[in-house]
């Protein structure tokens, strides 16, 4: 039969000056930084719309009093709140992060009401807190690690809720507490070591959770199952219903109020593989005990730490898959996971949890055949570029050129990446836009427009493959005469031709004039 989980508090959890305490009548003013916190609880958690919110925002919280407040007066004269309960209120909303500023609660009750969102870190503020008791309502996100501050906690309750994440290893730090109730909660991960830090702890509830890995060994603390008493299952522990191993040295069964190894969604074992061609493996392995809820088992091949295929069971009674689809002669190593898919018993807003256990030990396959020579993708570092002429004259063209390879060297054998020139000089020469030729090489003309020295960087897919410096000399003829006097050589001619008729006609009047 299911516990009741929520039922195992008493007042023996606070201290006898506490109860002493919570006789007194208030008679001197809360201290206000109280006030203000509890009007912010008050908003946060839609006061107006509680089941009963008698004296609350009229008054002085200790001296009305408010409903769910007790009081205490302190040293310094004031009235100071030393506990909030309020089980069973109708409160919803958040827990706002004023609930700090009460600073000398003891106890903190709001049981079986519907909060929401996280638990806030400001919750650690209360070094005085020896109560805490929020189950049954619809917290989320994870246990903050400032909750190892409660040093003074005796009992922490936060089961019932949806919170996630991992239990954070500061829970070593509450040195007095005796039971933690995590149950019903989405809880995952490995249990922290630390939890043998904790030499006061008598009971520990973890149950309906998704935990993985070793459970740490407690056994030298808590208290050992009372087959005598009324109720088994609050002289208990409970570890059931998670994805945990425990390898005490004791009987971890003597502790459990119900059974530990047939509730846990562990690995499977004796896990078996063939490789029974060039791209399939087929896979084996035991069921395991724990049938409880529905699920299946995921099989993963992985090579060169990719997950190349992951093959899903129909359900937990099917203990064989076949991974097709696998690349010829590689080397893949096989895992197997269990999956159990559950509903929370036992909660007025029931759902669904996965729980997902760790991979079983991974075993090596090698599919026959020879392994192709995958090509690709292109890497600049790997690729090369280049030009065809490295010194030009003004008009001439150049071919640049880049190749693309892989990473292994492998010239890619089809286009389609992106391949740019630039010059760092455009009034030096013009480029053309590159050309994909379609099997990874990829060309530009550069042509020469002035004389000087112009530097060409090539990317590709944004990343620098090289550069290359072209020299751009101006042209010159055979004879050595400047390319600038082209045609020059016929204006000297006609040049010389008339000084030539020149001196002719100086001649000819001479000898007239002599006649």
């Amino acid at each position: 039969m299911r516990r009741n989980s929520f039922n195992r508090f008493t007042t023996s959890a606070l201290t006898t000056s506490v109860l002493l305490a919570l006789q007194g009548t208030a008679v001197a003013a809360t201290a206000q930084s109280e006030i203000d916190a509890l009007n912010a609880f008050y908003t946060a958690t839609n006061g107006d719309n509680w089941a009963d919110n008698t004296g609350w925002k009229n008054g002085d919280p200790c001296g009305t009093p408010w409903k769910g407040i007790s009081c205490v007066t302190g040293s310094d004269g004031y009235e100071h709140v030393i506990s909030l309960v309020l089980n069973e209120n109708d409160l919803t909303g958040t827990l706002p992060p004023e609930i700090g500023d009460l600073s000398e609660l003891i106890r903190l009750e709001l049981r079986r009401n519907k909060l929401t969102g996280p638990i806030p870190k400001e919750i650690g503020k209360l070094k005085k807190l020896e109560l805490l008791y929020i189950d049954r309502n619809q917290l989320s996100g994870n246990i903050p690690t400032e909750i190892g501050g409660l040093s003074s906690l005796t009992l922490l309750g936060i089961g019932g809720n949806h919170l996630t994440g991992t239990v954070p290893a500061s829970i070593g730090d509450l040195s007095n507490v005796e039971k933690i109730y995590l149950v019903n909660n989405k809880l995952s991960g490995s249990l922290p070591s630390t939890l043998t830090k904790l030499t006061k702890l008598k009971h520990l509830y973890i149950d309906y959770n998704a935990f993985t890995g070793e459970l740490p060994d407690l056994s030298g603390t808590l208290a050992l199952c009372d087959p005598s008493a009324a109720n088994v299952a609050e002289t208990c522990s409970a570890f059931s219903y998670n994805g945990l191993s425990a390898n005490w040295s004791a009987d971890i069964e003597q502790y459990s109020a119900g059974p530990f190894a047939s509730t846990q969604t562990v690995a499977p074992e004796n896990v078996t593989v063939n490789a029974t061609g060039g791209k399939t493996i087929d896979v084996s392995w035991d069921l395991i005990t724990y049938q409880d809820g529905d699920g299946k088992y995921v099989v993963t091949a992985t090579s060169d730490g990719n997950p190349d295929k992951v093959v899903e069971t129909d359900d937990k009674k099917t203990n064989t898959a076949q991974l097709t689809g696998l690349v010829p002669g590689t080397d893949y190593s096989i895992t197997v996971k269990t999956v159990t898919v559950q509903p929370t018993p036992g909660f007025d807003d029931s759902y669904t949890r996965t729980i997902e256990s760790l991979p079983s030990a991974a075993k090596q396959a090698k599919t026959k055949g020879s392994k192709p020579v995958v090509i690709g993708p292109a890497d600049a570092e790997h690729s090369s570029f280049g030009a065809n002429k490295t010194s030009v004259d003004i008009g001439e063209k150049v071919t640049l050129t880049v190749i693309v390879r892989d990473k292994n060297n492998n010239n890619l054998n089809k286009g389609g990446d992106t391949v740019t020139f630039s010059a760092n000089s455009s009034d030096l020469a013009t480029l053309t836009p590159t050309t994909d030729h379609g099997d990874g090489s990829y060309t530009a003309q550069l042509t020469g427009v002035k004389a000087g020295e112009v530097t060409v960087e090539a990317k590709l897919n944004g990343s620098v493959v090289g550069q290359q410096k072209i020299t751009i000399k101006a042209a010159s003829t055979d004879n050595g005469t400047s390319a600038n006097n082209g045609g020059g050589g016929s204006g000297s001619t006609g040049f010389g031709l008339l000084m030539a008729l020149a001196g002719l006609w100086r001649v000819g009047r001479t000898q007239r004039q002599r006649h």
